[in-house]
């Protein structure tokens, strides 16, 4: 059952990439972290970048590695097409770029890369279409296509890295704000039930309270990862999913006594929660099942 957009899921698997635990639930395996191993952690997520020659790319990730003074730029692709004047301006990404915003210790130093992150399914139509790297995640290996020009980045990933089995964790980023309701809402309706249920009285929030949509957005970001701008996004979606709920008959009224500390409350609130997120995993199995 995928519960995340096909774009989600290739940010989760390079997340993970990074990350020094990073096994699924049922998986036999951890999933693999060279990248982790080289230093490198998840800078930023969904970053706009204002190139000095005045254009402006969105890379999906920012990694860094401090070690060695090097920032890996990811563009996941979940289609079949590159975009030519995208992937100029990639190319044309200059390491002063970034030094608004990523810091280490000798910034005279500092280089980058971009990549592509891509399918195996989709590899195929994507490659002939730019010079720059790919990283391919497929159903057992992860392949590099292309040259980095990091050479211990290009070594660590050569020839390919073998999954045996992994899964990888969904949870460190859980929805794009373009994702469809069926993606979104079990997410936000789990986060709603954090807050609402939360034992700090401090961070108890009924659905209705001002700020309400930050906290449950915040709830969604635990490792604060989500650039500001994107993260505006995000909370847009949360609220667009709070009014949503908020149509539902006595939900509000619900949340706000559960929110007081109503045992009563806060059992029927799980259970309509449960049932609200059963309803749209229902829609997503359904929709994966005919392939859309």
């Amino acid at each position: 059952m995928r519960l995340q957009s096909k774009h989600t899921i290739l940010i989760n698997k390079f997340i993970g990439l990074c990350q020094k635990q990073s096994a699924g639930r049922k998986s036999p395996k951890p999933w693999p972290n060279p990248l982790y191993e080289l230093g490198y952690r998840i800078k930023l997520i969904e970053k706009e970048i204002s190139m000095c020659n005045g254009g402006l790319v969105h890379p999906d990730v920012l990694a860094t590695s401090n070690r060695h003074l090097h920032i890996l730029v990811i563009e996941c692709k979940s289609g079949n097409n590159i975009n030519a004047d995208q992937d100029r301006r990639y190319a044309n990404l200059s390491t002063r770029d970034f030094k608004n915003f990523v810091k280490m210790y000798d910034q005279s130093q500092l280089k980058h890369d971009v990549c592509y992150v891509d399918g195996m399914e989709n590899h195929a139509s994507l490659e002939p279409h730019t010079d720059l790297p790919f990283i391919t995640f497929g159903r057992r290996h992860i392949q590099k296509h292309g040259t980095f020009k990091l050479d211990k980045l290009d070594r660590k990933l050569s020839p390919q890295i073998t999954l045996d089995g992994s899964e990888v964790l969904r949870s460190y980023y859980k929805f794009s704000p373009f994702d469809g309701d069926k993606f979104v809402v079990p997410h936000v309706v789990r986060a709603l039930m954090q807050c609402v249920t939360s034992t700090s009285s401090k961070s108890r929030v009924a659905v209705l309270e001002l700020g309400a949509a930050l906290k449950i957005t915040e709830a969604l970001d635990p490792q604060n990862i989500i650039s500001s701008h994107h993260k505006g996004q995000l909370q847009k979606r949360v609220e667009h999913v709070i009014d949503m709920l908020l149509q539902r008959d006595g939900f509000a009224d619900l949340v706000r006594r559960a929110g007081e500390c109503n045992p009563a409350a806060v059992r029927t609130l799980w259970s309509k929660c449960g049932e609200i997120c059963s309803e749209y995993e229902t829609q997503g199995r359904l929709t994966d099942s005919f392939g859309h």
